[in-house]
């Protein structure tokens, strides 16, 4: 069994990849990759890569009494569209809203067995990404939406959940 972090970045990139307009939202992404250095390539826009950031972990208090470690894994998503040469803000929005919603749907990452992963997802702000965009109005739009995801395990187990 892989480390509860791993665990939740899976069902990270399998919610992500279900943001098309079949499924209600406003944009049909067409990759979701998690740590690339890939370039964009046009076909596969809209896009979505994951980063993991920075993780934080809390040993003390009450979570150490129970032999538990309180981890704060934060994610970078950074997002991609082909620049529609409407307004810009416009179109941006419509993608913040669609990756919102889908990281939201379950802040807890439940897996297939129905077990909680993380304890909480929290939402923590979005960078648009202009001076990409072209002049000419055919470049592209990009967004950094940032997102902490905490959940526990146990002293010297990253696999076990509690």
């Amino acid at each position: 069994m892989s480390i509860i972090r791993e665990q939740i970045m899976a069902l990270v990139k399998t919610k992500l990849e279900t943001i098309t307009t079949a499924n209600s939202y406003n944009t049909d992404v067409q990759l979701v990759e998690r740590m690339t250095v890939t370039p964009i390539s046009k076909n596969e826009l809209p896009a979505i890569y994951i980063y993991e950031e920075r993780e934080d972990v809390d040993a003390s208090g009450d979570q150490a009494n129970l032999g538990l470690y309180q981890s704060t894994l934060t994610i970078t998503l950074e997002c991609w569209i082909k620049d529609k040469s409407s307004e810009k803000a416009t179109q941006l929005n419509a993608l913040l809203e669609d990756v919102v919603k889908a990281m939201q749907v379950d802040v807890q990452w439940t897996d297939g067995s129905d077990v909680k992963l993380a304890v909480d997802t929290l939402y923590n702000g979005n960078r648009s990404l202009l001076e990409f965009s072209s002049a000419k109005g055919n470049g592209f739009l990009g967004l950094l939406v940032f997102f902490d995801i905490q959940y526990r395990c146990k002293f010297g187990d990253l696999t076990s959940r509690v």
